[in-house]
């Protein structure tokens, strides 16, 4: 929220640690090799690499095309939940508007 930038080791490590590949400049959080949520650069071009400068990222799925909507939802909150607290980040809604843990626990 203040807009202050990742370290990129740090954010690299923790989504390695997370087990998401990076593929094609995001990364892919899979089961069976299979895309369940991407997480991407919320900025501009809205890829990773090493040289990259960002303070907000964001997480995608396409509902439609999981096995489990409702658990690829709460992987997703999940991984937002630990983001959050490894690297002192909010949880935002598509607006940027930082969501409450009972909007959290409404979305669960």
């Amino acid at each position: 929220m203040d807009g202050s930038l990742y370290a990129m080791d740090q954010l690299f490590g923790f989504l390695a640690n997370y087990n998401a590949k990076l593929r094609n400049g995001y990364f892919s959080y899979t089961n069976n090799n299979k895309e369940i949520f991407r997480v991407a650069n919320a900025l501009k071009p809205g890829t990773f690499d090493t040289d990259t400068s960002s303070h907000a990222i964001l997480l995608v799925a396409d509902l439609n095309d999981v096995d489990d909507a409702i658990l690829t939802v709460n992987l997703m909150l999940d991984f937002a939940t630990q983001f959050s607290e490894n690297f002192h980040a909010s949880i935002c809604d598509g607006n940027r508007l930082p969501l409450t843990k009972q909007m959290i626990s409404h979305i669960r």
